[in-house]
């Protein structure tokens, strides 16, 4: 009951700012979520490689040269999220 009430106010609320709104919100929380990923794996590659990869038991632990890597590609993963979360902001005329 709690979700359908739920799911029904979020669909009013969708339907009453626009229907072009909503896809916004997707792909906003989409991006925030990336983005935070891709700041995990720059931050803690160690960390982010035993969340997705090292709790499986037959999985012995890369070489540092991975860590490295997944550095560097969590820091343009994140650079492009920032930029796509922004843009809209940057570029936007102010109508």
């Amino acid at each position: 009951m709690w979700n359908m009430l739920t799911l029904e106010v979020i669909y009013v609320f969708l339907m009453d700012v626009g229907p072009g709104i909503g896809i916004t919100i997707v792909i906003t929380v989409f991006l925030i979520i990336w983005t935070i990923l891709a700041l995990a794996a720059a931050i803690h590659p160690r960390l982010f490689w035993n969340v997705t990869q090292g709790w499986k038991k037959a999985t012995k632990e890369p070489p540092k040269l991975y860590f490295t890597c997944l550095r560097v590609l969590g820091i343009i993963l994140s650079l492009i999220g920032l930029y796509l979360l922004f843009s809209p902001m940057i570029y936007s005329t102010g109508q």
